[in-house]
């Protein structure tokens, strides 16, 4: 995972840090891009929240890195 402010990452890091579970919202045409700020793999995420146009070689990764994916 990846941001594109580094208060922003920070924020993101801190909040998954204290968290039981992540449950994460993302366009499908943000799947596979990257920013320049470092949040941490995508294996953190437990539930990701997508639309039908995410591309399947990144379904496939994020499923077998472990996380549930949900498409609205």
């Amino acid at each position: 995972m990846t941001a594109y402010d580094l208060d922003e990452a920070s924020v993101k890091k801190a909040v998954i840090a204290s968290a039981r579970r992540v449950i994460a919202a993302a366009d499908g045409t943000k799947l596979g891009r990257t920013a320049h700020a470092y949040v941490g793999p995508s294996s953190l995420v437990d539930i990701l929240v997508t639309d039908s146009g995410a591309p399947s070689a990144e379904i496939t990764a994020l499923e077998s890195g472990g996380t549930r994916l949900e498409t609205v």
